[in-house]
């Protein structure tokens, strides 16, 4: 229980970082569109088209974008995973329907350890294949559609690489993110007592 305690209070400092950004974001966007507001009024009585309709004539694509060609490209998202001082544990890439999450080089994560093992590996990955195996006998999602999870490991069965594959929803990435998160803080943090 002690784990999905410090996950709750993970999570809660999250949500209040979250908070903060989405206010600061709030902010600048205001600042942009009273400047675009600004420069539309400059341009229509220099009787030029409107930044929107400037913008508007260079989203439309006269070519294939890469983002068609290889649509894993369009959705790469990445993901600084950090303890609570702001020191790098590791890094989480998204590409299309995978995820990568790999441990800074001078940094052991052990995959027996027991927040990786029974409670990212154990808890989450397994409760979202078993909800997959329930869709797949219900016959709505097809086999190679369910969650796979590989794990890269050294010698000493550290990780080296967690490759994560058809997560499939928004949700499902974040809460991958979220746990692998507290999982690298939680032995980082076992490590050094």
């Amino acid at each position: 229980m002690k784990h999905v305690a410090d996950l709750k209070a993970f999570l809660e400092e999250r949500i209040a970082e979250l908070k903060e950004e989405i206010e600061a974001l709030k902010e600048e966007l205001e600042l942009h569109e009273k400047a675009l507001e600004n420069v539309d009024a400059i341009l229509s009585r220099e009787s030029f088209k409107s930044a929107a309709d400037l913008i508007k004539a260079k989203e439309e694509p006269k070519f294939q974008p890469i983002s068609e060609k290889y649509p894993e490209m369009e959705d790469k998202k990445e993901f600084i995973i950090k303890d609570k001082v702001g020191k790098i544990l590791g890094r989480i890439s998204v590409f299309g329907n995978t995820i990568s999450i790999v441990p800074e080089r001078n940094l052991s994560f052990s995959s027996k350890a027991p927040p990786f093992r029974s409670f990212f590996e154990g808890k989450i990955i397994n409760r979202m294949k078993t909800e997959d195996e329930k869709a797949i006998q219900a016959g709505k999602l097809s086999k190679n559609e369910k969650i796979t999870m590989k794990i890269i490991k050294d010698e000493a069965e550290n990780i080296q690489n967690i490759i994560i594959q058809n997560f499939r929803k928004y949700d499902r990435m974040m809460d991958i993110v979220n746990t692998i998160t507290w999982t690298f803080r939680t032995i980082y943090d076992e490590s050094k007592k």
